[in-house]
């Protein structure tokens, strides 16, 4: 290409440039606002993990309090062995229900 050539060629170039700037830029814009949403809404999908395995927690630990059956005020051990008094505020597990806690590791 001779150096008229590479000027014209300058000049078309420009000319091009100037008439598609406003459209590029528009497109730009676009296409930065559309990832921007897509980028946010995947972490909106998603949960934290460590929320999940509180509530899980959560939820078992609610599990084993409602199954076990606590006992309060007078309470009277193995026939009539003995009785206990246990004050407000405090909670019994006879036997078999402290043996399951103690035994089992999995109460929190």
């Amino acid at each position: 290409m001779d150096r008229s050539g590479k000027t014209r060629w300058k000049k078309l170039k420009k000319k091009v440039i100037n008439k598609y700037k406003s459209k590029i830029m528009l497109m730009k814009k676009i296409i930065l606002c559309l990832s921007a949403f897509i980028y946010s809404a995947t972490f909106v999908a998603q949960t934290d993990s460590t929320q999940i395995e509180a509530e899980n927690l959560a939820h078992m630990i609610d599990s084993i309090h409602s199954s076990l059956k606590y006992e309060t005020g007078k309470i009277d051990l193995q026939s009539g062995t003995a009785t206990l008094n246990v004050p407000q505020g405090y909670k019994f597990l006879n036997g078999t229900q402290s043996n399951y806690v103690l035994t089992t590791g999995r109460f929190y």
